[in-house]
């Protein structure tokens, strides 16, 4: 019975140690009279000997931002646990169209990017509701400057699907099986340049497996194949996998091992909010890993997950002002102002500029 302390003491040194190594993998030792002025930077030297180099004022905001300005973009940080995966986020090229003399239009499946200037949830979106954006780059048509960048493009909603709780998505058997994030759809119709030219298109953001990429807020979008903007399927897939496992691994333990199983989920979701949610869970999150950990505690009771799956609903797709999408041409662009004829509601077909309409029945 004595030597119970001493291996609880023991214990708790290792503990400790092991969270002082993953919290502080590298120190840097100054000086005694300078490790204690606030006023210094111990930054590690990049020369060939152990010496250190100690910055103050202007100069360690100069190395600060000299460092800043050395990381790579594609360089990632994992600075939350949340973030247990960082997912490659496609970079954007904003390169014009290529373009000849020759050229009389840009032939359909060009892209360019489009970055957007209103709000869309689709939460609240209706079908047919307006969506604006801004060029972000030249487009030329037989090297004439048809839309300069920083034209208005002008789409609408063509499809929403609003999110839903998780035991609907997994009892209700249509298209949106198993999907409980919301969505949205949308087409852009027109380019208006600055001198007020309204110039027609047919255009739909291209698909791309992640465009944006929030941690603090929790936003994870990407276009689909049917050019649905939405959190992926995949996040939500791997977090119920993870949920299998643990099952599968406590059942092999036989009946007393099912006990755990709470255990497990609780302390899986605090490290992880995004495990007990099954979708991305943002830094801005009050108490975030409090709510996992009771989440998971009742996931992991036997026939919990009814009730978590009636409590879990999935992320709205929301388009924020400054999201980039590549917009992909559905049809040949030539960069023909509309005329007058074309403008007008509810004109069908247009020839010579003249609005033709739709012959009424006659009735018998």
């Amino acid at each position: 019975m004595s030597s119970f302390p001493v291996k609880l003491l023991s214990a708790a040194l290792t503990v400790t140690l092991w969270c002082v190594t993953m919290s502080a993998p590298a120190m840097a030792v100054a000086d005694d009279g300078q490790a204690s002025d606030p006023h210094f930077l111990v930054i590690p030297s990049d020369s060939e000997g152990d010496e250190s180099e100690v910055l103050s004022g202007a100069a360690e905001r100069s190395r600060f931002l000299a460092v800043k300005e050395a990381v790579r973009p594609d360089d990632v940080m994992v600075v939350d646990n949340d973030d247990y995966k960082a997912a490659a986020v496609e970079e954007f090229a904003f390169k014009e169209i290529a373009d000849s003399p020759d050229k009389t239009f840009i032939q359909a499946g060009a892209r360019f990017p489009v970055y957007m200037s209103s709000t869309v949830t689709s939460k609240t979106a209706r079908v047919g509701d307006p969506v604006e954006g801004r060029l972000k780059v030249d487009l030329k048509v037989g090297g004439k400057l048809v839309a300069p960048n920083g034209s208005t493009v002008i789409g609408h909603i063509t499809k929403v699907y609003p999110a839903r709780k998780m035991i609907f998505a997994e009892l209700v058997l249509n298209k949106r099986w198993m999907r409980m994030a919301g969505s949205l759809t949308f087409n852009f119709d027109e380019i208006v340049t600055p001198n007020g030219d309204h110039l027609p298109l047919v255009a739909t953001p291209a698909t791309q497996a992640r465009i944006i990429k929030n941690s603090n807020e929790g936003r994870v979008l990407g276009v689909n194949r049917n050019n649905e903007i939405a959190s992926p399927l995949s996040s939500q897939l791997k977090q119920q996998a993870l949920h299998l496992a643990v099952r599968a691994g406590a059942a092999c333990g036989g009946v007393f091992s099912m006990g755990a199983v709470p255990v497990a989920f609780g302390v899986i979701g605090a490290i992880n909010p995004s495990f007990a949610f099954m979708q991305p869970v943002g830094k801005n999150m009050r108490h975030r890993r409090l709510k996992a950990f009771a989440l998971g505690i009742l996931t992991g009771l036997p026939g919990g997950f009814l009730i978590s799956d009636s409590i879990i609903r999935g992320p709205e797709a929301v388009v924020k002002p400054g999201d980039i999408f590549q917009a992909e041409l559905k049809q040949d662009f030539t960069g023909e102002a509309a005329t007058e004829a074309q403008l007008m509601s509810g004109a069908t077909t247009k020839v010579h500029g003249e609005q033709v309409k739709k012959p009424k029945r006659k009735n018998r």
